[in-house]
């Protein structure tokens, strides 16, 4: 067991692009990201681009990759499907979209939806909230490259991942206590604390 923990904290899951190392066929999506994160005044050499690999959960791996609170032990019985990352390229804004708190879901996919067409970016991007282990993946690996604790001002940001009686899991509050994953139970509700983040695949990566 001591075995496969550490062999898991060896692997990285996650692993920072910069600007340069993004593939030359993918730097037009950087392009237009990267206008995005400006105007959310994310600094020019923060990370928007991410080689991911398969198989980060968020239950068993990111406890092992960063903070979480209580180390997620509060999670392994909570009924929902914790769906393992894929090999890609994801590309993300690490800022909550400016006016997406304080709106119900269909509201928020609106909100991507409109963003999407505004940036003429492909129906693989900002057409979900994410799985909710890939949105930790990235919230950990920006604290791990940034020392930033996303979402900012102790907010949240919705997932795709739902428990099995159909809520929407949320991650955020990122203190000292680590990063925090909660339910959120009325669909049609319009929380002040809780936004989204603008993410897409780009790329399946197969080597």
């Amino acid at each position: 067991m001591k075995e496969e923990v550490r062999n898991m904290a060896s692997k990285e899951y996650l692993v920072p692009l910069t600007n340069a190392e993004v593939p030359a066929e993918h730097q037009g999506t950087l392009a237009k990201y990267r206008k995005l994160a400006t105007e959310h005044d994310v600094p020019s050499d923060v990370p928007l681009c991410y080689k991911v690999r398969a198989g980060f959960t968020l239950k068993k791996h990111a406890p092992l990759t960063g903070p979480c609170f209580e180390g997620f032990r509060y999670l392994q019985e909570w009924d929902f499907e914790d769906t393992p990352t894929q090999d890609a390229l994801v590309f993300w804004v690490p800022r909550l979209l400016k006016d997406s708190t304080s709106k119900a879901v269909d509201e928020q996919m609106q909100l991507l939806s409109a963003l999407r067409q505004h940036l003429a970016l492909s129906e693989h991007h900002l057409s979900s909230f994410g799985e909710v282990s890939l949105v930790a993946g990235l919230i950990l690996a920006h604290f791990k490259a940034t020392g930033e604790r996303l979402p900012l001002d102790g907010l949240y940001t919705r997932t795709d991942t739902c428990l099995a009686a159909g809520n929407l899991l949320h991650l955020g509050d990122f203190c000292g206590r680590g990063l925090d994953c909660d339910v959120w139970y009325w669909v049609d509700g319009q929380p002040g604390n809780i936004g989204v983040f603008a993410l897409g695949v780009d790329h399946v990566i197969r080597e």
